[in-house]
């Protein structure tokens, strides 16, 4: 019987996740993303001025379906979103679920696939931009999982609040900036980054809110950096929508999928001990900064739909219902 999660049912269920069951969902994360097909586009209607995103997807492994619809109403009314779960072989509804609470943390465990890889030199001092619930999902992954003993400074990206000061302070000493914000100007110049690290390896650079081609949180010039490398989620969707990658002029070759990229240093760090700290710098120090730009592709909706349902039915958790 198909299954029905509420967001009551799916928060306490994330955030139960130990550091090993999170660690295994970046595997799956990775696997689902080498395998799926492209995402195809987001169709977005409108009507009085409720704009409603709808993004499909299919994949093969699990054979699954499913579409999430998400709801932008104007201020002050929020945000709603859905998901809804199909077996590929037979059509049958399996789950819906609240994709509310859903968007945030696959964002969030997605913006942490490049730094908790074995080989990148650990997180000790990260900024977060933005105050939504994507940059509290970082905050929280950081510090119970991806980088427990790191220095966190979640800044304001605009408001009277903001202190350029403090910003320009904290963004010397980062080697994890994480914007999460939708903002459409530079949340701050480029010069203020310390890309050149000596003996304290690149800094890592992530951009989740830039999901549309107007909407930029660095400075596009930054991705035509020769010591910057650019990673997507998803190749076809970072070009046509990542507002940095767009007003950056990036082609494909300019550009390296996530999982790619993953794999890439994985098979190079194959035979390594956990003692050659100097070998993983000198690794670091050649790559040089990185820059991630996630658009978010439905395919990883897909994918935590259905990793959230699996944990609700072990659990016993949700509520079962007929359609018949």
């Amino acid at each position: 019987m198909p299954l029905l999660l509420p967001a009551s049912t799916i928060t306490p269920l994330l955030a139960s996740l130990t550091p090993t069951a999170l660690t295994t969902l970046t595997h799956t994360l990775l696997t689902t993303l080498t395998t799926a097909p492209p995402s195809p586009p987001r169709t977005v209607t409108s009507h009085n001025n409720t704009k409603t995103l709808f993004m499909p997807h299919t994949t093969p492994h699990p054979p699954l379906s499913g579409t999430k619809t998400v709801s932008l109403p104007p201020p002050p009314l929020p945000a709603t979103s859905t998901l809804t779960l199909h077996s590929a072989s037979t059509g049958a509804l399996t789950a819906l679920l609240n994709a509310t609470p859903l968007t945030p943390f696959r964002t969030a465990l997605a913006s942490l696939l490049i730094p908790t890889r074995p080989h990148y030199t650990a997180l000790k001092n990260v900024v977060i931009f933005g105050s939504g619930p994507i940059a509290a999902c970082t905050a929280d992954l950081l510090r119970r999982w991806a980088a427990p003993g790191a220095t966190i400074t979640r800044l304001p990206h605009r408001g009277p609040a903001r202190d350029d000061d403090a910003i320009k302070a904290a963004l010397r000493e980062a080697d994890g900036v994480f914007c999460c914000t939708p903002s459409r100007v530079p949340l701050f110049p480029t010069a203020w980054l310390e890309l050149e690290r000596e003996g304290r390896g690149a800094v890592y650079v992530s951009l989740v809110g830039s999901w549309r081609v107007d909407m930029v949180e660095v400075e596009p010039a930054l991705l035509r950096r020769h010591e910057v490398t650019v990673v997507v989620d998803g190749r076809e969707a970072g070009l046509e929508e990542a507002g940095e990658v767009v007003q950056a002029g990036l082609g494909a070759g300019e550009v390296v999928e996530v999982a790619e990229w993953c794999s890439e240093r994985e098979g190079e760090g194959e035979g390594k001990g956990k003692g050659e700290g100097e070998g993983r710098e000198e690794e670091e120090k050649e790559e040089g900064c990185v820059v991630f730009c996630c658009v978010g592709l439905a395919v990883m909706d897909l994918w935590i739909g259905n990793e959230v349902c699996r944990l609700a039915r072990e659990q016993g958790v949700g509520v079962e219902f007929s359609m018949e």
